[in-house]
């Protein structure tokens, strides 16, 4: 339960770079190459992949409702 709350924490912590709104950090590096030490390379990218894919399909859900909406 710890990798969760800990990858979650990072991803909302560098949410801004993880969505390509800006650019890595050594901060996250420095962060992201912990976590895969703690919790193991597979799981970090894993849960990051989900949440990428997550994060696009709800941000594409959006744009078609506002498509549609008009606005």
């Amino acid at each position: 339960m710890k990798n969760l709350i800990d990858m979650s924490n990072h991803i909302l912590k560098f949410s801004s770079a993880y969505l390509g709104e800006e650019d890595v950090s050594d901060g996250l590096m420095e962060e992201a190459l912990a976590l895969c030490l703690m919790h193991g390379d597979d799981f970090c990218i894993n849960f990051t992949r989900v949440y990428l894919e997550v994060q696009r399909d709800e941000i594409l859900k959006s744009d078609m409702l506002n498509y549609f909406d008009g606005t």
